[in-house]
């Protein structure tokens, strides 16, 4: 399913939001929707559900004007997942993503056994159909939202919109709903999410969108468009993007600064564990610690606390859900 937009304008009163802004989307992109706060995200957003009309321009689905569109029929072909999400009843998860086929049902029909079974296997997919009969309010953030995914995907729409779809999750949680983003792209369906991070962009969208002062940036492969210029105009501070090695594949990175404050060209060696996971390899600290001579794991050495206050300070800023709680340079690992 194809979606257009046309030299779109929006305006709250007279303040201009949006403007002029073009693009397309097409089924098997993921687009990943970067902007600093204020800048007209989810504005774009609402327009593009009907929920705002726009000053000028046109949306177009299918071909046909968003205008000439039911409620219900758009409901057929676009799903909106929100950044948030708190249920007021305590429905069942397999209930609440049932509610999804509401736009295929007439006013007293009942959801049918296919449509049920639709639900299960859906919830499946995600893996998540063990939660089926738990309550939507005893799940966690991560579980609700690919919930609510599901319940997108029942609704059988080959758009997907997703606001923030990561906001207030973990690290891990974050990642297993980014996963699930990606598989959706690869499965045909038409992916557009807003993020505040460039490396989720990087990491699972085939193409980025860069929103400033109400008009688009840049437009195209992340790799491509998010450049060090891009990401710093976009968010008023030096950013550094930087390709790094994990296990044979490259990967694209960014971070804050060319040389980040507090950062050495080569940091001493740094001992870190994550958890006490011998998992955490070579690999993913050299991902993790781009900017370091090396890394390695010391779970003997106690750094002290002002030690571990500037590794707290460096680091922190890296965003990572990873626990680092101790380190020590070299000469002081061998004490």
């Amino acid at each position: 399913m194809a979606v257009d937009v046309r030299e779109l304008s929006f305006s709250y009163g007279g303040a201009p939001v949006l403007q002029n802004v073009s693009f397309s989307m097409h089924g098997g992109e993921v687009i990943a929707l970067l902007g600093p706060n204020g800048v007209g995200k989810s504005t774009l957003f609402r327009c593009q559900l009907g929920f705002l009309k726009p000053t000028r321009g046109e949306i177009l689905i299918g071909g046909k004007p968003l205008s000439s569109y039911s409620h219900r029929d758009l409901a057929r072909e676009i799903a909106y997942i929100p950044q948030s999400y708190a249920p007021t009843f305590n429905y069942s998860v397999r209930d609440s993503v049932l509610m999804g086929v509401t736009a295929k049902l007439g006013a007293l029909e009942s959801p049918t056994a296919a449509q049920q079974e639709l639900v299960m296997q859906t919830l499946a997919q995600l893996g998540i159909a063990h939660l089926s009969e738990r309550g939507s309010r005893k799940i966690s953030g991560g579980e609700r939202q690919l919930m609510l995914i599901a319940r997108a995907l029942v609704q059988d729409a080959r758009v997907l919109i997703m606001d923030e779809p990561t906001a207030n999750l973990d690290y891990g949680n974050s990642c297993r709903v980014m996963e699930r983003v990606a598989r959706l792209g690869r499965e045909g369906y038409t992916v557009i999410f807003s993020s505040h991070d460039p490396n989720q962009a990087f990491r699972y969208a085939t193409r980025a969108l860069a929103l400033k002062d109400g008009t688009l940036l840049a437009d195209g492969a992340p790799v491509q468009v998010l450049t060090e210029p891009v990401l710093s105009a976009l968010y008023g501070l030096s950013v550094a993007v930087r390709s790094v090695d994990i296990g044979g594949t490259d990967y694209t990175v960014s971070l804050p600064g060319n040389n980040p404050e507090g950062f050495p060209k080569k940091h001493p060696v740094l001992c870190a564990h994550s958890l006490g996971s011998s998992a955490f390899g070579a690999e993913h600290r050299k991902f993790l610690f781009p900017h370091c001579g090396a890394v390695r794991l010391d779970y003997r050495a106690q750094a002290p606390r002002e030690a571990k206050k500037e590794f707290s300070r460096l680091f922190g800023r890296m965003q990572r859900g990873l626990y680092l709680s101790r380190w020590s340079s070299a000469a002081s690992a061998r004490r």
